[in-house]
């Protein structure tokens, strides 16, 4: 009977504990840190960022090239949070906005000046040094090459509020996104998502 007893306690604590880690399983059957974005997530951002972009109408106004889409670059998205994932996943993050976008079928992806996650100030400086060479048609925004040159630049950033009540932890990340203008160069459509994360602690947990 004592046997029976410890044995039944061992599985108690050893369930209490289970509860106290910080992993989780997202919808890709992935285990990750609950203060991380997985695949999934990072996709709905983008298909919403996309929806957002496509509901302002903003993209008729600018040039297409001959396949009708408008040419943009993915700028630098910063990190203002305390989560260093975000600077190790970015990648991930630039994919899923570039697949979003290029499924849409009314944005092309530059990659070519400053490369994606450049800086916001290197792809103007870079976009402008293009603008000012002698086979650059400010018609279609293309070079004599016919290689099109970016209308616009989007770029952005990652900040988080976390906040504690209890043995739960909610972590609230919102990314904002803005559409730069390069030849204004101001921002000529801006959007905020939210993303929030929580984890509830056992009841040993530290």
């Amino acid at each position: 009977m004592r046997a029976a007893a410890a044995t039944i306690a061992l599985v108690l604590i050893a369930s209490t504990f289970a509860a106290c880690t910080t992993t989780r399983v997202n919808p890709e059957g992935q285990v990750t840190d609950f203060r991380r974005l997985s695949g999934a997530e990072w996709t709905a951002f983008a298909n919403e960022m996309v929806n957002s972009l496509a509901m302002s109408g903003i993209i008729d106004d600018f040039p297409t090239d001959d396949t009708g889409r408008v040419i943009v670059a993915i700028g630098d998205f910063r990190n203002q949070t305390d989560n260093h994932y975000f600077t190790r996943d970015r990648q991930l993050m630039y994919n899923r906005i570039e697949d979003a976008m290029v499924r849409s079928r009314r944005v092309g992806i530059n990659r070519d000046v400053a490369g994606t996650g450049g800086t916001r100030d290197a792809l103007l400086r870079d976009i402008q040094d293009l603008m000012n060479s002698p086979d650059y048609d400010p018609e279609t925004m293309q070079l004599g090459s016919g290689a099109p040159i970016p209308s616009l630049i989007l770029t952005g950033q990652i900040v988080a509020i976390t906040t504690r009540e209890g043995r739960t932890t909610q972590i609230d990340y919102q990314v904002n996104c803005e559409l730069i203008d390069v030849r204004r160069r101001y921002a000529v459509w801006s959007d905020s998502f939210d993303l929030t994360k929580q984890r509830t602690r056992g009841l040993f947990g530290s």
